[in-house]
Order: structure tokens, then sequence, then C-alpha cells
């Protein structure tokens, strides 16, 4: 989870139009996909679950008890906008925003004030924006370093995990840290190295790109595909090394049915994934 924002982060820059082909830009790549991805599948199971059971999961799509990153992810855009666009992308006010919004994020999420749409977690993760932001703003800097430095990040990375373990387990989503320190250590040291070793990479897999474009479809429809499987398998009620071959097994079978029906989509219905065809 903090790698996708901190993604965010990296990729984001304000284009020309201002707010309103901002929030344009948001409702056609973020809300009507978000939107369709769910509450159309959904529709299709109301003569199996009914209308009672349908109208309850639209409420919880829409206020983030099922599939919270996203309405988490769309605040957090809209929040990194302004912080962006009202310190006119100066370095020092970001920073002290980002944190700032950061902390009192982590506190309401703790207190479950302002759980409606994840606003609380989507301000807690504007750190992890300001990763991918500030290893942006520096990346050219940082040329020549890439390889070596990215390789011992992540060298760092695991000792850390494994010296403090389980103090470095970390729930993003009920914003639960065994150890904050050491878990947003951990997190900015994994995620600056992972952005350091992708910079040496020319040219990725087809296989790789196809599914960092259609991330969105399988996080969606992974949840659809688990309900048939649970019906006859519990992953934590066998011993380890049949889990382990069992989520090997269902994760190839997952990420495979989710490929073929994110080409299905993208195909017939681009809107639904925030393409134009």
């Amino acid at each position: 989870m903090p790698l996708f924002f901190a993604l965010s982060g990296y990729l984001f820059h304000i284009k020309a139009g201002g707010d309103k082909a901002f929030f344009k830009r948001t409702l056609r790549s973020l809300i009507i996909p978000w939107l369709s991805l769910t509450i159309i599948p959904l529709l299709v199971a109301i003569p199996i679950k009914g209308m009672d059971y349908i109208m309850d999961s639209i409420i919880k799509v829409v206020t983030g008890e099922m599939f919270w990153f996203m309405p988490c992810f769309i605040i957090a855009n809209i929040i990194f906008y302004y912080i962006i666009k009202l310190t006119r992308n100066r370095q020092l006010p970001i920073v002290l925003c980002i944190l700032a919004f950061s902390a009192i994020g982590y506190i309401l999420r703790r207190k479950h004030i302002l759980d409606l749409c994840m606003i609380n977690m989507a301000m807690m993760v504007q750190f992890y924006f300001l990763i991918g932001h500030l290893y942006k703003k520096y990346e050219k800097r940082l040329q020549g370093y890439f390889k070596q430095t990215g390789i011992v990040l992540l060298l760092c990375y695991i000792a850390i995990g494994v010296i403090f373990f389980p103090e470095s387990k970390t729930d993003v989503h009920n914003a639960f840290f065994h150890n904050l320190p050491i878990c947003t250590l951990m997190t900015t040291i994994g995620v600056t190295g992972l952005f350091m070793l992708s910079s040496t990479i020319s040219n990725y897999p087809k296989w790789l790109l196809t599914v960092g474009i259609n991330s969105l479809v399988i996080y969606m429809f992974d949840t659809y595909l688990e309900i048939p499987v649970t019906l006859f398998y519990h992953f934590n009620d066998q011993l380890y090394i049949i889990t382990f071959f069992a989520t090997i097994i269902y994760t190839a079978y997952s990420s495979t049915m989710s490929i073929i029906m994110a080409k299905f989509i993208n195909k017939f219905f681009p809107w639904a994934t925030g393409h134009r065809g």
C-alpha cells in the first residue's frame, strides 16, 4: 500500500486547466472506474443475494468499508493536489504541510474520527505521497547511484525487518504500526530502494506492464474471485507448507482470471477502467 501511494506522488503533476480539469480527470480516471467495477458486479448478484444485501454493500463501497483503498486514494489525491497548489510547489511548505496532515490523520484514524470515505487515512498516507514526490524532485541528482544504493537500501530494509520482527509489522488500513518509527523508516528505505532499482531497468517485461496497467481491475475483482475458493478452503486452517502452495495456486488463478477480465473490459467497456478506448 505505501508503494502504491508513493508511486502516485511520483507520477503526480498539476496539468493545465485548473481545478475543473483536475476534477474532470479524477472523475474519469478514478471515480467512474471505482464505482463501475464495484457496483455493477454487485447489481448482477441481486437475484442471488437480494436487494437489501446489495444496497448495504453499495453503501459500504461508497463509505470505504469495502474496497477501502479507492475512496482513500481519491481523497488523498485531492488533498495532495491542493497542498501542491496552495504551497505553489515550494518544497519546505509542502513537507511541513504533509507531515502535519499525516500526523493528524494518524491520530484521527486511531480514534476512528472521520472514518467516512477514509478521510482520516487519506490524510495519513500523504507521507507516502511525499516520498514519491521528493524522489521525483531529486531523481536526476541521484543518477549514477541508483543500482548500488538501491540494493543497499533493500538489504537494509530486510535487515531492519528481521531484527525488529514482529515490531516491524504494519497494517496501513487500520493505522496499526507495532513500532511507528521503525515502520516509517522501513517504508522510506524500502520504497526509495525500489524506486532506485526500477530506474535502472530500461525495458520492463510485457506481463509486468499488463499487470501494472490493469492493477485497478485486479484489485477489484480479486475480492469476487476469492468467494468460490473460500467456500471449500480456508488458507489459515492448514499446515504452513500446504498453505504456501495453496496461496501460489490461488495467486495464479486470481491473476489469470483478473487479466482475462481486464482485457475484456478494456476492449468493450474502456470507460470502466478510465480509458477512452
